[in-house]
């Protein structure tokens, strides 16, 4: 069943968030979702390229951004594998502060003359991985080790809502696009080792010109960061690499307000095992020229099974 969303304002564009339960145990059971009138995914296509939950006969909170397609976890599945990506199509950008250490900062465009244009159409891999907005998606399933079309059962219908955008306020400030997700609200269950992408959107205001936002991130029993200037779109200090299981996904490089609302984060989660109980969450904040922070959002606790 669909989550209800914690306030009317909050908004889903490019993802779905439900609760699944079974009449019985079903260990590494495979969720997918396509647009409705879509062909039904294959057995092949699921094993690939589904997320992977265990359920029972309690209920747990599963939320979907990614199609089974996505080309960025494609990109970041052989990163991690053979230590080297792909290169990014036309129009796209990423930054990275050396030649050996690579950053995860992945945009849907790229500066031409100094100025941001947007990637467009399939070289938009960000934009191509997430659901589309205003969207009816049918939830697919099948148990591990099925081999057979029949096998594949359509589970429910979903609907992603229009796209998310800014309000106008008098101040700085910094807010989720979907409070549902904010820590200590609900868990979101993740697979022990999988690709997975989650939104960190946010409604961010600037009526002074801050310096830029802080993401910060789980890693081992303690929290890393990623500083990341709003005026030149790249990250500086204590920053993850790309080996560190983590990117941060950007579906524009338009203005900053637009830039921190359709903000993802690509997770291995191989990396995000509870240590000694500690839930596993991100936290995003604005960073101001006086060095002061304002209105920090806290997201989703993870519940790895």
């Amino acid at each position: 069943e669909n989550i209800p969303k914690r306030a009317a304002t909050d908004v889903r564009d490019s993802y779905v968030l439900f609760k699944i339960k079974a009449n019985g145990n079903a260990a590494d059971y495979h969720l997918a979702v396509k647009k409705s009138g879509e062909t039904a995914p294959t057995p092949a296509q699921m094993a690939a390229g589904a997320l992977k939950r265990n359920l029972s006969t309690t209920a747990i909170n599963v939320l979907i951004a990614q199609r089974l397609d996505a080309p960025m976890l494609t990109y970041a599945e052989e990163f991690y594998a053979n230590s080297k990506h792909t290169t990014l199509p036309t129009g796209m950008s990423y930054q990275d502060l050396s030649t050996t250490d690579k950053r995860g900062l992945i945009y849907d465009g790229a500066t031409d003359s100094g100025n941001w244009v947007p990637a467009t159409g399939s070289n938009a891999w960000v934009t191509q991985s997430v659901l589309e907005s205003e969207e009816t998606y049918t939830l697919y399933g099948m148990e591990n080790g099925k081999t057979e079309q029949s096998d594949i059962k359509e589970l429910a219908t979903l609907q992603t809502d229009a796209p998310a955008t800014a309000p106008t306020q008098a101040s700085d400030s910094i807010s989720s696009v979907d409070t549902t997700l904010e820590k200590d609200h609900l868990e979101i269950a993740i697979h022990k080792d999988e690709y997975y992408i989650l939104p960190l959107q946010t409604n961010s205001h600037m009526a002074s010109t801050p310096e830029g936002i802080q993401v910060y991130y789980p890693r081992g029993g303690e929290y890393c960061v990623w500083d990341i200037l709003t005026s030149t779109k790249i990250s500086f200090g204590s920053v993850p690499t790309m080996l560190d299981g983590q990117l941060l996904l950007f579906r524009s490089a338009a203005g900053d307000e637009e830039l921190f609302n359709q903000t993802y984060i690509l997770i291995h989660t191989a990396g995000l095992h509870k240590e000694n109980n500690d839930p596993r969450y991100f936290i995003k904040n604005w960073m101001i020229n006086s060095g002061v922070t304002t209105n920090t959002v806290s997201y989703s606790v993870l519940n790895v099974q």
